[in-house]
């Protein structure tokens, strides 16, 4: 299901609580949210009515400061991506269930894919602060336009076994060198220098 705001015909942004009261999913695979207001009690609605989500996606969360998900335990992949246009997210929290978890112990999360592109706002978006704990996350892609640090990683880092970075030529120019976290279990690593039209030669 996809559940996209376009601002031509609503120029107040759909807030996502509206779906998550009106129409049950219980037999939900795919959700995808553009554009939307995603307060933390549709998130939770909306995942907790959905037992068997396997793919969830969120994209430029509009009129949002915090952004707290418990991903449940059929998920496989998750993807968040936020353009410049939307500024107003501040804080990212993620986790999954971990099965020493005491009203899960017989059960295992399962996602093991995450996708994470932000090109937030000016000025950069350095400040949005960001918490993973997903403990069987294994393949980690990140796509940063702007400043990158590897703090908000540094502890889902060391059990990542594939990871993807696609970072901007000027951030590697223009971010102070950061020390290098532990790739302890690293088995795969596809690393994309992208050029924006201010980074080529000029002609």
């Amino acid at each position: 299901m996809h559940l996209k705001s376009f601002d031509t015909f609503l120029p107040i942004p759909c807030d996502a609580t509206v779906l998550a009261d009106r129409y049950p999913m219980y037999w939900l695979r795919d959700l995808y949210i553009q554009g939307c207001v995603l307060p933390e009690i549709a998130i939770h609605r909306l995942l907790s009515n959905s037992p068997f989500l396997e793919r969830f996606s969120v994209a430029d969360i509009r009129e949002t400061h915090k952004l707290k998900i418990v991903l449940p335990l059929n998920l496989k992949f998750f993807k968040i991506t936020q353009s410049p246009e939307y500024c107003s997210l501040k804080y990212i929290e993620i986790s999954s269930f971990s099965s020493s978890d005491h009203h899960h112990q017989n059960q295992h999360p399962i996602l093991n894919l995450m996708e994470m592109e932000m090109d937030t706002c000016h000025p950069p978006s350095a400040n949005i602060k960001i918490n993973i704990s997903a403990p069987n996350l294994s393949y980690l892609m990140i796509r940063l336009w702007e400043e990158f640090k590897f703090d908000s990683y540094r502890t889902l880092l060391p059990q990542i076994k594939r990871l993807h970075l696609c970072i901007c030529s000027e951030v590697l120019i223009e971010t102070p060198a950061d020390p290098v976290p532990e790739f302890s279990k690293l088995e795969r690593l596809h690393f994309q220098m992208m050029f924006t039209i201010y980074s080529l030669p000029a002609l």
